[in-house]
């Protein structure tokens, strides 16, 4: 997939964040460690994969378990309910101020958030409570944005993003979210003390 545009922010050495205790999730073959919704390049769908109930949140929870592409999930970002804030007659596609992600890793990663979406108002994204970007992009334009998210340690951690206006000022469609992780190898300084250094 062609990525039109990049924002790309570093975040060393992340804290863990608590939460219950789920099954952790490790990178399949193409890195992917959770995915939500698909990307207009791989299918063609947009956002025609939420609910369209027109309801709202203002943070709506979400938690992440691998691929899902038919998600129950906000479909649109925005400050009220898609029919009050759009009002043109689109289908109403669900909408909340803010999603936020969790998810429970097996190790140490790499992490690159894909976050594709449309329309030009500004997203802020949090990793664990701290601030690691400040999203926007052109108007009616799909675009993938990429946050960079380095030495990510195992444990749970919650992603969360959050409208705040700007642009044309009503809200914009998700297209489709993806955390890619690299694995990291850890330091062995001495094989011969710790046998399981590496593996």
């Amino acid at each position: 997939m062609a990525l039109t545009a990049a924002a790309v922010l570093t975040l060393p050495g992340a804290a863990q964040a608590g939460g219950e205790k789920r099954p952790c999730l490790k990178p399949d073959a193409d890195l992917t460690v959770w995915q939500i919704g698909t990307f207009e390049g791989d299918t063609g769908f947009g956002a025609g994969e939420y609910p369209a109930t027109d309801s709202h949140w203002d943070l709506f929870e979400y938690t992440a378990t691998g691929i899902d592409l038919t998600p129950d999930f906000p479909g649109y970002l925005a400050p009220g309910n898609m029919s009050t804030v759009v009002g043109d007659g689109r289908l109403p596609t669900d909408a909340a101020t803010a999603v936020a992600i969790s998810w429970t890793q097996c190790r140490t990663l790499d992490l690159t958030l894909e976050y594709g979406r449309y329309g030009s108002e500004t997203d802020l994204a949090y990793l664990d409570g701290v601030l690691v970007g400040e999203l926007a992009i052109e108007e009616n334009a799909p675009t993938t944005l990429l946050v960079e998210l380095e030495a990510v340690p195992a444990g749970d951690h919650t992603l969360t993003i959050e409208y705040i206006g700007g642009g044309v000022g009503n809200g914009h469609y998700i297209d489709a979210l993806r955390m890619e992780g690299t694995p990291i190898a850890p330091t062995c300084p001495d094989k011969g003390h710790k046998p399981h250094c590496g593996r």
